[in-house]
Parts: C-alpha cells; sequence; structure tokens
C-alpha cells in the first residue's frame, strides 16, 4: 500500500510542518513496516514551483498497511487539515532516487476505481527556465476544462526535483486529458526534443480510500 498524505496547517503554525521536514527522517528511516518514503514541500496552487508555507506533503510506501498511527502521525496531525490518499499502483515505470518504489505493489485495476497519476521528475538546471515558462499553459486548461478531484504540485527540492498529483473520477477522465490535452502534448513532445530530465517516473494508481479532516 502507498499513501500520500497533505498537512494544511493552520495560520500561524507553518513552522511546525518545516520542522517536521528535518527530524521525521529518522522514524520513518527506522520503521521496518516502511520500504520508501519522502518528505515534501506542497507548491502554490497551479503548479507554481514556490511553496506554500503552510502546505507540506508525506509519500510512503508499507510493506502491509495497517490502522495503526503511530506517535509521530499525531505530531504532524496537530494544527493541520488533513487530506490522505491510500494507494495501489496499476501501471508505471521510472525511477526515483534511483529505485522504481512500486514496481513489487502493481495490482489489476477495478472499473468503479478513482485514478490518481503521480509524475515526478528531476529537472535539469539547465533546462528548468525552459520548463517552467510551458507550466502554466498545462496547469491553466487542466483546472479550467478537464477538472480533476484533487491536483498539488510537490518536491524534494523547489524548481528542480519536482512531482504532481492528481485524482480522476475514472481512468477516461484522466486518458481525455493525457491524450487530448494540446498544451500537455506539447510538453510530452518537448521533454523528449529538449531532454529536460535526469531522472523521471510516472505512475497510476487506484484510490482504495480517501480521508479528510476538513
Amino acid at each position: 500500500m502507498v499513501t500520500l498524505t497533505f498537512y494544511n496547517y493552520k495560520k500561524g503554525f507553518g513552522w511546525l510542518g518545516f520542522l517536521a521536514m528535518g527530524w521525521m527522517r529518522l522514524p520513518l528511516w527506522l520503521n521496518p513496516e516502511i520500504t520508501f518514503w519522502k518528505l515534501l514541500g506542497v507548491g502554490q496552487p497551479g503548479f507554481k514551483p514556490q511553496g506554500d508555507g503552510r502546505q507540506w506533503a508525506v509519500l510512503i510506501v508499507w510493506k502491509k498497511k495497517s490502522d495503526k498511527v503511530y506517535w509521530w502521525q499525531k505530531i504532524l496531525q496537530a494544527k493541520a487539515e488533513v487530506k490522505s490518499f491510500q494507494l495501489l499502483p496499476l501501471f508505471g515505470h521510472g525511477l526515483w532516487s534511483g529505485v522504481d518504489p512500486f514496481a513489487h505493489l502493481k495490482v489489476e485495476p477495478t472499473p468503479d476505481s478513482k485514478i490518481a497519476v503521480l509524475t515526478r521528475a528531476s529537472i535539469k538546471w539547465s533546462k528548468a527556465k525552459l520548463f517552467w515558462e510551458n507550466v502554466p499553459a498545462v496547469a491553466d486548461d487542466l483546472n479550467q476544462s478537464f477538472r480533476p478531484e484533487f491536483t498539488a504540485g510537490v518536491g524534494e527540492i523547489p524548481y528542480i526535483r519536482q512531482a504532481t498529483f492528481s485524482v480522476w473520477k475514472s481512468e477516461q477522465e484522466m486518458k481525455n486529458f493525457a491524450y487530448q490535452h494540446a498544451a500537455h502534448k506539447k510538453v510530452i513532445e518537448m521533454t523528449k526534443q529538449h531532454n529536460w530530465y535526469s531522472e523521471e517516473l510516472f505512475y497510476r494508481f487506484a484510490v482504495v480510500r480517501h480521508e479528510d479532516t476538513k
């Protein structure tokens, strides 16, 4: 099971998330039930590279997900609205920090499941300016014309280690955006042409559960 959890801190408490991005590394690293994890900043709306100081996210790949709530999760949840997605990988490829963290978890899709898409890349410094010049056209049309249920830009390092996460009502709606959206298709073509990334990953997931404390 994969979980991606967003913590949106109340005004004046964003520093709690900032501190957590430091000290949480140890309990995640020491947890024997976790095979892969990433602590992530969350960008401003519209997939902007600038971070939102009140929002943070945690991606975890579990050996076996239970309903146990760890002490560090309780600390993270204090003073924050929490939105969490439990995910099962359906299809994908690529590397994140040199490994494919989801390959061993792939399952067959169910017809009625919502679909989540995670794309992640390490952008070369020399290509960053050109990359970000092409993001606004994709982001604007995504939210105005296709309207996924949820979108967020996340990343490990602003501007160069970035990821996008989106949730769709169905696989067909997701495909309508991926294959019919002109700006999105242009970016894919430019990616191949200009060799923007030093490392990239793309995965589709079935959304098993969605929890929201808001």
